[in-house]
């Protein structure tokens, strides 16, 4: 189990929780509903909690999921293509959903009827035959399963238009896979936050607001949350500038002060063995957790205490809206030695923004600071030979939009 599912074990959460009445008992406290079928998003197995599931098989990403895309359809999608050859041993052992049922018989000793891995798949059979419109009340109930007409049960996601599967996956799945755009469920009072939201939300420098810093992709955060920074904006300007200077996929990169870490991830998908520093142990969480971001590749530090540390270099190093923060007096050391340390880590390309005297937050306090201004500084200041200006961020939209528009520079030396 990774780090990341280790801290989050430490941290329940009482708006995570369920109340420990069931969901039979919540009678008259549920309401009928229309919702589209893509706002149904993957709940808890074998009677636990959407939260307290993701935590017990260590997948914190499972309940930010659709229904769509879950094991229950994924097996119905199967069978359309391959027919009952999906149920062959081989092939059947391969699908999500054997061993989504495998992992519940394992760790609660049962799934449904199923207490052996040879019995799910005569569950997986009645599902099939459901999927194909045989009449349920002709065949054998299993243990746990929903008597025949009863409703999908669904909680409200807070700070979203999305909901989690209480109980009804499998009817859930099936209306998905026939097409259905809407389905009528039952929806409890009880709202909850899903493992993800609450990661993002211990992020500390975002302080409790609905920001992202970076961006994530999660059905629940489409409708409230606010992407700061979008970074894909630096990122085609990074790759096309490394492109047109000969630096290659399988060149070493850093970013210094990381956050989730979305720049390692896509400069690692590049080809370039990418790393990361950050002192937010939460900011480097979410991207384990969002990212699948291997722990190994991103290091929680100071960025001042890692670069003085170590003293190897890399050919691409990045540090975004760092810099300013050292100018401000906020960053321990004077900036002059900050940008020392950056030069010092750079074989060949560092790519650098900050904070701007045309930000509404820094009119009085980075008076001088701009595009200009800065490109003069850090050539004054470090090793270079060229500082080249590759334009302004696009960050400048609302509820930003009289901040950011950040200038990149390239600093490198031919």
């Amino acid at each position: 189990m990774s780090r990341a599912y280790n801290f989050a074990l430490r941290l329940p959460r009482r708006a995570l929780s369920v109340p420990r009445r069931g969901v039979s008992s919540l009678g008259q406290q549920l309401r009928m509903r229309r919702v589209p079928i893509d706002k149904l998003l993957i709940g808890g197995d074998s009677g636990q909690t959407g939260e307290k599931f993701a935590r017990t098989v260590g997948d914190l990403m499972r309940p930010s999921r659709r229904i769509a895309d879950s094991p229950h359809a994924q097996l119905l999608r199967a069978w359309q293509k391959r027919g009952e050859a999906i149920f062959d041993k081989a092939a059947f052992e391969q699908t999500a959903y054997y061993r989504e049922a495998a992992r519940n018989i394992d760790i609660f000793g049962n799934y449904f009827d199923a207490r052996s891995n040879d019995e799910i798949v005569q569950g997986a059979k009645r599902y099939v035959e459901c999927f194909r419109g045989a009449d349920t009340r002709l065949l054998k109930r299993q243990r746990g399963q929903s008597a025949p007409g009863s409703h999908i049960v669904v909680r409200p996601i807070e700070y979203s238009d999305c909901f989690q599967i209480v109980d009804g996956h499998h009817r859930a799945a099936i209306a998905a896979v026939r097409g259905d755009t809407v389905v009528s469920v039952e929806v409890s009072p009880d709202p909850v936050l899903t493992p993800l939201q609450q990661l993002l939300f211990d992020v500390l420098w975002i302080k409790g607001r609905k920001e992202l810093y970076q961006p994530v992709d999660a059905p629940e955060l489409e409708q409230q949350w606010v992407l700061v920074r979008q970074c894909t904006d630096r990122l085609e300007k990074m790759t096309a500038f490394l492109a047109e200077h000969d630096i290659p996929a399988g060149s070493t990169y850093l970013d210094v002060g990381c956050s989730y870490g979305w720049f390692v991830d896509q400069m690692g998908k590049r080809g370039y063995q990418a790393a990361g520093v950050e002192r937010d142990p939460f900011a480097l969480q979410v991207g384990q957790v969002a990212y699948g971001l291997a722990a190994s590749r991103t290091t929680r530090s100071d960025c001042v205490r890692f670069l003085r540390e170590h003293q190897e270099t890399w050919d691409v190093v990045s540090s975004f809206s760092l810099l300013h923060h050292f100018v401000l007096g906020n960053g321990g050391v004077k900036p002059e030695e900050f940008i020392r340390l950056l030069d010092l880590a750079t074989r060949r390309v560092l790519f650098l923004d900050m904070g701007q005297s045309h930000e509404s937050w820094y009119r009085d306090t980075l008076t001088e600071w701009t595009a200009p201004y800065i490109q003069e500084w850090l050539q004054q200041n470090t090793s270079f030979t060229t500082i080249e200006p590759l334009g302004p961020d696009a960050d400048a939209v609302p509820p930003f939009e009289h901040a950011f528009g950040r200038m990149l520079f390239a600093c490198y030396r031919r």
